[in-house]
């Protein structure tokens, strides 16, 4: 079977056929282990191995930025670490049975409060258009579903991008990330009426490193809101120099 052509596709049209090619050939594979990729007999879930290490890795962690707390499911190492990989790159297979229901308890565990707004960290443009879907975007819609809680993609943006962040250092994260991310109008509007209300926005985001994103993320959220706001972060894995 050959593929359409995407020469011409783009924005909402190329994720739909992106989402549809995934979904033929989640149908011809046989299930796989996220973590190791051996076979196993129900999609969803991790082989007997990778389980019960994923059990001695330890479960979550807590980091703390500039005035920002971080949770993170999980240290961004070993059988984790190639379950978080395997979901940044395809989260509609049959990783989400895995990597849903840990996050999900890290949020109830960990969040505390009545009603928190779970805003995904922007992908910028262009990265969304080469990759045809946003992996942390598809994070918090899912989980915010799953819970019940209301998520917001449209607060914040990406509005520079440069270069990806991978293999970069720490000083040179900070400088790609200054002033890369501002409130949208409607999320400046929203934000400052949040932040009356007392009400906590979680930001989501995959993988810490170095904290520089979600530090940008943050500062973008008071920016509109004012340092009154109460924010917090949230992450599947987070790097061992991080935690």
């Amino acid at each position: 079977m050959t593929a359409p052509s995407m020469a011409f596709v783009s924005g909402p049209a190329l994720s739909r056929w992106v989402a549809l090619w995934r979904g033929l050939g989640q149908g011809l594979v046989p299930p796989q282990c996220p973590a190791c990729f051996s076979r196993i007999t129900t999609r969803g879930r991790l082989c007997l191995t990778c389980a019960r290490t994923l059990e001695d890795e330890g479960g979550p962690t807590r980091v703390e930025l500039d005035a920002l707390s971080v949770h993170a499911a999980g240290s961004f190492s070993g059988i984790w670490a190639e379950v978080v990989r395997s979901y940044k790159e395809d989260p509609s297979g049959g990783v989400p049975g895995v990597v849903l229901p840990r996050f999900e308890a890290l949020l109830r565990d960990r969040i505390h409060d009545d009603d928190p707004i779970l805003v995904p960290v922007p992908m910028a443009p262009v990265r969304r258009r080469e990759r045809g879907f946003s992996p942390v975007e598809t994070l918090a819609r899912a989980v915010a579903a799953r819970i019940g809680w209301r998520c917001e993609l449209a607060w914040i943006r990406r509005t520079r991008y440069r270069r990806p962040l991978r293999g970069l250092s720490a000083a040179e994260r900070r400088t790609e990330m200054h002033r890369a991310v501002e409130p949208t109008l409607r999320g400046a509007r929203a934000l400052v009426r949040i932040a009356d209300a007392g009400a906590v926005v979680v930001l989501i985001d995959d993988v810490l490193t170095t904290g520089s994103t979600l530090s940008a993320c943050a500062g973008a959220l008071r920016t509109a809101a004012g340092e009154g706001l109460r924010v917090e972060a949230a992450v599947l894995g987070a790097t061992p120099v991080s935690a």
